[in-house]
């Protein structure tokens, strides 16, 4: 190589004759099968019905397409709404937690199922008399509430009672009077009559405080609550 600095050529191209580009063949809209948005029949050429009209459900296509945009346009319009209401929706409340009304066990009714209650709850055979009194008195004048449900559960509490306490209550009474006769006379069957009767007050007296027990606090609690038993 020299020294000289390079040279630029521009290659030419032979002049060769413009191309005339092939016309698109263009379709116009009426050349195309016309479609019905109502019944979906395509037009067929041999159709003698007019254009504007589908041969089959004779509805005008023009109609028939402005009445499925706007029906789509209101559809559109009330999904916007109903996204932007829940937008602006404000966050659900939490409950507030049930403040106990002091006054609502103040009503006589209520005090008198409260009563009653409190005279079971005392292991002493009156009061549970005395209870199941107050308990018919009040039942009487609270018919139809949810009151006389407490009522007819004491009833019947005391009534479930009874078939146990009073055996028991006779048996106690035997081994009362049969202890002195044994101490004094020292005869084996007024021991036996004695054993006999202690394990008859121990059992029927343990069924007789469970059934109380499991229904005087279920009978309270619930009255508490405000609910029937």
């Amino acid at each position: 190589m020299t020294g000289a600095a390079p040279r630029w050529y521009i290659a030419r191209v032979p002049n060769r004759a413009p191309t005339r580009a092939a016309p698109l063949s263009m379709t116009t809209l009426a050349d195309e099968p016309k479609s019905c948005v109502k019944c979906g029949y395509v037009r067929q050429p041999a159709d003698s019905a007019p254009d504007y009209e589908c041969p089959r459900c004779g509805v005008v296509y023009a109609k028939a397409e402005a009445a499925m945009r706007a029906q789509e346009r209101a559809r559109d319009i009330e999904a916007r709404r109903v996204i932007a209401g829940e937008r602006r929706a404000p966050p659900p409340k939490r409950p507030e937690p049930a403040v106990p009304d002091p006054e609502r066990d103040a009503d006589p009714p209520r005090l008198g199922a409260h009563l009653v209650y409190l005279l079971y709850a005392i292991p002493i055979g009156v009061t549970a008399l005395a209870g199941v009194i107050v308990a018919y008195s009040m039942r009487a004048r609270q018919r139809g509430t949810w009151l006389a449900s407490h009522y007819t559960w004491q009833i019947r509490t005391f009534w479930y009672l009874a078939p146990i306490v009073l055996p028991a209550l006779a048996a106690a009474l035997v081994t009362i009077v049969a202890i002195p006769v044994y101490v004094a006379s020292r005869k084996s069957q007024y021991a036996g009559l004695v054993l006999l009767g202690l394990l008859i007050v121990i059992v029927l007296g343990t069924i007789a405080l469970v059934v109380l027990a499991w229904r005087v606090i279920r009978g309270w609690y619930r009255l508490a609550q405000g609910k029937a038993p």
